[in-house]
């Protein structure tokens, strides 16, 4: 028996057994890459719903900023403080009756 002889038979003793593939298993791999690239573009367009949102906070912030630097506004306010706070309050909660709309209740169960 050569070196040729005794690695070929040294690599068949050694090597495990042949065996059809687990078709299970592959299926819940596959399965599992599927979410995971649903969860990828869930992510990625909360993602962008979150920039546009902090950028649209952010443009209604600065507004209400340079309005309320006006002589106006401040003598308004000023003169009427309850008023000013309940107009401020109801921007607010209408703030917040927009961001809470039909668009923004969750992840979307179609695409998992």
């Amino acid at each position: 028996m050569n070196d040729d002889d005794f690695n070929g038979f040294l690599a068949s003793a050694l090597s495990p057994p042949r065996r059809d593939e687990d078709l299970a298993f592959v299926g819940q791999v596959q399965q599992r890459l599927r979410v995971e690239r649903a969860l990828r573009a869930e992510r990625l367009r909360i993602a962008r719903k979150l920039a546009m949102d902090l950028a649209g906070l952010g443009t209604v912030a600065t507004a209400l900023l340079a309005l309320s630097r006006s002589p106006a506004v401040s003598a308004f306010v000023s003169l009427n403080p309850s008023l000013a706070l309940g107009m401020l309050l109801i921007g607010a909660a209408g703030w917040i009756a927009l961001q809470a709309g039909p668009d923004s209740a969750g992840p979307s169960r179609a695409t998992i």
